[in-house]
């Protein structure tokens, strides 16, 4: 990993505290400037009681904005979701 890629995973792993993201369902990978998430995206802040089709809804949410704001910071070329309930699916993000 480049030192450029390190600062974007430095950078990354603060928007995601910062959004309160847990991270012990899915992790994240930075490679030349492209930034992979895999796994399942939730938020500490989400409702506790979710699931089924409202968690997974909440999670496309989630990787919608993450992508927003990981794609604005310097040296990241790209954002890939490899995730399990969610596919991307042109600009939108739908359930699997």
């Amino acid at each position: 990993m480049s030192d450029e890629d390190h600062v974007v995973s430095a950078k990354v792993k603060a928007i995601l505290v910062r959004k309160g993201v847990d991270l012990r369902g899915s992790g994240f990978g930075v490679t030349n400037g492209v930034v992979t998430f895999t796994g399942i995206l939730s938020s500490s802040h989400a409702a506790a009681a979710a699931d089924g089709l409202e968690s997974v809804l909440q999670e496309a949410v989630l990787a919608r904005w993450l992508e927003r704001a990981i794609k604005r910071l310097p040296g990241v070329r790209d954002v890939v979701f490899n995730l399990v309930r969610v596919r991307k699916d042109g600009v939108r993000f739908r359930p699997r």
